[in-house]
């Protein structure tokens, strides 16, 4: 159950894709873990942390979308990023 503060705050996670944490299910089992940390059931945002040029950003993003789904995530952002990437 999560803490009563947490109605006054905004959580958020990230994943940082690396080559052993390179697929869907990779990033799912991230966030499943990084929501038992947390405490809740859903992260409000779920950023895609130093997006990696081996991975086009598309396919973080359809992994984010298979994740909104399922109820895992409400929001998908990047950081560590410039404008080009």
């Amino acid at each position: 159950m999560a803490s009563p503060f947490l109605q006054d705050v905004l959580l958020m996670t990230k994943f940082l894709p690396t080559w052993w944490r390179y697929s869907h299910s990779c990033f799912e089992s991230a966030l499943r873990e990084s929501l038992k940390r947390m405490g809740v059931g859903c992260c409000p945002i779920y950023l895609l942390h130093s997006p990696v040029h081996w991975r086009p950003i598309e396919y973080w993003v359809e992994a984010a979308a298979k994740c909104k789904e399922k109820g895992l995530l409400k929001a998908f952002g990047l950081s560590n990023c410039n404008a080009e990437q």
